[in-house]
C-alpha cells in the first residue's frame, strides 16, 4: 500500500510537471527570501535562462535591476498583506518592453519560517502595444482638436482590436463633469447625453497618476451600471 501511494504521487508529480511545462503561461514559486524554488519552461523561455539555472537564485541574478526591483516590490506587498493579487499588469523585461498579466498568491509551506509566493503570468505584450497605439492616436486627436480625424479612432478599434466600441470624454473643469467628445457605441449602450461627475478625490488620484507617469483605471458605477474607465489628466 505504501509503495503504491509513493508510485502514485510520483506519477502525478511527473504528469503535473509535464502539464505545467506545456501551458502558455509562466508559473513560478519563490521563497520569502527571494530565492526561486520552481519555474516552468515558459518562465525560463521568457527569462532566457534554463530552469535549473534559475532555481536557487534571486531576481537580481537573472534579470535587469529595474525589473528585479519591481518584482521584489510586488513580492513584499503580497508578503505584507498576505493576500492574492489577480491580473496585475507587470513588466517582466523593461529593456525589451515585455508585459505580462500576473497573479500572485501565498502558498502554504511546511517551513513556518519561510513563506512561499506562487505566481502565474500571461503575455499581454501584443495587447499592450496595440493599446499604446490607440492611446497615442486618441491623445494626439485631443491635443490637436482635429475634428476631421475623428473617424480614425473607430477604424483602429474595430479593425485592429476587434473591439465593440469606445467612448472618449473630456473634462469640463467648470462643471466638474466629463462629457462625451467621441463615441462609437450605439445610444442604447451609452446615451449621447452621458456624462460623469468628477469628485475632488478622483481628480487628486488623476493628478497623482500623472506625476507617476501613469493613467488611472478602474470601474465607475452610474445608475446601477458599471463602466470601465481609463483616465488621463
Amino acid at each position: 500500500m505504501i509503495d503504491d501511494h509513493i508510485n502514485t504521487n510520483k506519477y502525478i508529480g511527473n504528469e503535473l510537471k509535464d502539464l505545467i511545462d506545456n501551458i502558455p503561461y509562466t508559473v513560478w514559486i519563490k521563497g520569502s527570501d527571494g530565492i526561486y524554488k520552481y519555474v516552468n519552461k515558459a518562465y525560463a523561455d521568457v527569462t532566457g535562462v534554463k530552469p535549473e539555472d534559475i532555481i536557487g537564485k534571486n531576481d537580481y541574478e537573472i534579470r535587469d535591476k529595474e525589473t528585479s526591483e519591481l518584482f521584489l516590490a510586488e513580492d513584499r506587498e503580497i508578503l505584507s498583506d498576505e493576500r492574492t493579487v489577480l491580473n496585475r499588469k507587470t513588466p517582466v523585461n523593461m529593456e525589451y518592453k515585455i508585459f505580462f498579466e500576473v497573479s500572485r498568491m501565498i502558498i502554504n509551506s511546511n517551513n513556518p519560517n519561510l513563506k512561499l509566493i506562487g505566481g502565474i503570468g500571461r503575455d499581454i505584450t501584443i495587447n499592450e502595444t496595440l493599446y499604446k497605439e490607440i492611446e497615442k492616436s486618441t491623445l494626439t486627436l485631443l491635443d490637436n482638436k482635429n475634428i476631421d480625424n475623428k473617424s480614425e479612432l473607430p477604424y483602429i478599434l474595430k479593425n485592429t482590436l476587434k473591439a465593440n466600441g469606445i467612448t472618449v470624454l473630456i473634462l469640463d473643469e467648470e462643471k466638474k463633469k466629463m462629457n462625451i467628445f467621441l463615441k462609437t457605441y450605439d445610444n442604447d449602450v451609452i446615451s449621447k447625453n452621458f456624462s460623469l461627475d468628477i469628485t475632488q478625490e478622483y481628480k487628486d488620484k488623476c493628478i497623482k497618476a500623472q506625476k507617476d507617469k501613469k493613467y488611472l483605471e478602474g470601474e465607475y458605477i452610474k445608475n446601477s451600471k458599471k463602466y470601465y474607465l481609463r483616465t488621463y489628466y
